[in-house]
C-alpha cells in the first residue's frame, strides 16, 4: 500500500455484506474495487484474478501517461472486450465466447471407441455411433462431455480433460453401446467449469493427475495413502502445476491472495 499520500490518515476498510466478520482494504482504486468485487463473490474464476491486476494497472498507463504509447486497433478492440465481460460478470451475466468469463459450456453424449492394441481412437456422436457398424471389436465408453474437448485424455479414475466430463456407460463391446444409445438417446446439458475443485496425491515424489471430487470420495483405501492437496482451479493443469509446485518447495501458498 501506499504511504504517505494525501489520503493517508487512515486505513478504511469495507465489510463484507455476504459473510460475516469479514472485510477488504478500501480506499476507492480500481484494485480495491476488484478486490471488493472478489470478496462479495461479483467476480469468480481463479484466471480471471490476473486481470485484478492488468487491468487497474492498464487504466493507470492510460489515466497518467509517463510516455507517448501507440497501439494497434485490435489490442484496443480486445481490451475493450476485456472490460466488457467484467462488466457483464458484475451484473450477474457470463460472455458467450469470453476469455475471463465465459458463459456455461454444453455438453452431450459422446462414444469414445478403441482397438484392442490401444493404437487407434474414436470419437462419435450417438447418432454416428449407431449409424456406424464397422468396428464391433472395438470397446467403447459413452460420456457426457463438451465435444470440442481432448476427449483421448478421458480417464475414468482422474479428471485429465479440459472440461467437465461424466461417465455414462461403459466400458462395453460396440454392440452394448449402440443398444444403449438407442434406449437413452441424447444426454445434454449445459456446466460451468470455473471454481472447480480438484484433489491431487503426492506420494514418494510422484504426483497423481488431477481427480474430482466424486473420483476423490470413491477411492479405495489402497489409494488413499500420501500428501493430498485440495485445490480450487478452473482447469485441471492448473490444480496440477500448483500442486507440482507446492510439493517441490514445500509449501502450498500462491503468491497473492488465493481463495
Amino acid at each position: 500500500m501506499e504511504r504517505g499520500g494525501s489520503h493517508q490518515r487512515r486505513l478504511w476498510f469495507v465489510q463484507s455484506k455476504l459473510t460475516a466478520g469479514e472485510r477488504t482494504l478500501f480506499r476507492g482504486s480500481l484494485g480495491h474495487f476488484f478486490a471488493w468485487a472478489r470478496m462479495e463473490h461479483l467476480l469468480d474464476g481463479q484466471r480471471s484474478r490476473l486481470f485484478d491486476r492488468i487491468l487497474p494497472r492498464l487504466r493507470n498507463r492510460a489515466a497518467h501517461p509517463t510516455a507517448y504509447t501507440l497501439t494497434m486497433p485490435t489490442d484496443s478492440a480486445l481490451t475493450i472486450r476485456d472490460i466488457g465481460e467484467v462488466v457483464n460478470r458484475l451484473w450477474g451475466a457470463r460472455t458467450a465466447g469470453g476469455r475471463i468469463f465465459p458463459s456455461p459450456i454444453r455438453r452431450e453424449a459422446i462414444a469414445i471407441g478403441w482397438d484392442a492394441a490401444g493404437t487407434s481412437k474414436i470419437q462419435q456422436s450417438l447418432e454416428q455411433l449407431q449409424a456406424d457398424d464397422s468396428r464391433p471389436d472395438w470397446t467403447y465408453v459413452i460420456v457426457r462431455a463438451a465435444s470440442n474437448d481432448d476427449l483421448w485424455a478421458y480417464d475414468s479414475d482422474f479428471d485429465t480433460c479440459r472440461f467437465p466430463v461424466d461417465h455414462l456407460w461403459g466400458p462395453g463391446v460396440y454392440r452394448a453401446a449402440a443398444e444403449w444409445a438407442t434406449s437413452h438417446g441424447e444426454d445434454s446439458d449445459e456446466v460451468d467449469h470455473l471454481d472447480r475443485w480438484f484433489a491431487i496425491r503426492v506420494e514418494s515424489g510422484r504426483i497423481d493427475p488431477p481427480r474430482n471430487p466424486g473420483q476423490f470420495v470413491g477411492l479405495p483405501p489402497s489409494e488413499q495413502s500420501g500428501t493430498w492437496y485440495l485445490l480450487r482451479a478452473d482447469y485441471p493443469v492448473d490444480a496440477f502445476g500448483h500442486a507440482r509446485t507446492a510439493a517441490a518447495t514445500g509449501s502450498a501458498r500462491c503468491s497473492g491472495r488465493v481463495r
